[in-house]
C-alpha cells in the first residue's frame, strides 16, 4: 500500500497538502541580527555548560559518553554553531521551490536528531533517574543537559 507520504522526495520542500516550504524564512528568518544573536547566546550556552562540567570532573572524561545524556548534549554543541553557520554565511537564501542545498539538509537531519535526543533524556530523566528526595533543588547543569537546552533548541 502505497501512499502519497512515500511518493515524496527526502528533503523537498513540496509538502503533501501542495504547500511550498519556504527555506530562507525557514533557517535565516528576518531580522536577522536578532535570529543570529539568538543562535549565538543558543551555542554559547551550550559550550558554557560544556567547558564548565569538563572542568568539574578533572579531566576525567574516559566514561564521558556512556550515558545518553551526553551524546544528546553533543548532538547540541553540533548543530548549534552549525545552525548559527547557515544563518550567518546567507547558506540558507535559495529560490523557493528548489531542492535545498547540502548546508540545509545537514542542519535539518542535525535538528532532528537534537530535538529527539533532548526530549528523550528530558522525558527519561525526570520520569526515571532524578528523585527529588534524595537529591533536592536540581543545579545548574542538570538543568541544562535535562531540559533547558531542549527548550532552547525547541525555540530555534
Amino acid at each position: 500500500c502505497k501512499t502519497e507520504l512515500f511518493s515524496l522526495q527526502w528533503f523537498s520542500t513540496h509538502d503533501t497538502n501542495g504547500k511550498t516550504i519556504d527555506i530562507t524564512r525557514s533557517f535565516a528568518p528576518k531580522p536577522l541580527w536578532l535570529v543570529a544573536s539568538f543562535k549565538l547566546l543558543l551555542t554559547l550556552m551550550a559550550y558554557d555548560v560544556f567547558i564548565r562540567e569538563a572542568i568539574s570532573l578533572k579531566g576525567d572524561m574516559l566514561y564521558y559518553f556512556i550515558y545518553l545524556t551526553h551524546w544528546a548534549f553533543l548532538a547540541v554543541l553540533i548543530y548549534a554553531p552549525t545552525s548559527l553557520a547557515i544563518s550567518l554565511l546567507g547558506l540558507a537564501e535559495q529560490p523557493i521551490g528548489t531542492m535545498p542545498s547540502f548546508p540545509i539538509r545537514f542542519t535539518w537531519v542535525l535538528f532532528s536528531i537534537t530535538m529527539t535526543l533532548q526530549i528523550i533524556v528530558t522525558v527519561l530523566f525526570w520520569v526515571l533517574e532524578y528523585d527529588f528526595e534524595i537529591y533536592g533543588i536540581p543545579d545548574y547543569f542538570n538543568l541544562m543537559k535535562h531540559g533547558g537546552l531542549m527548550i532552547v533548541v525547541l525555540i530555534e
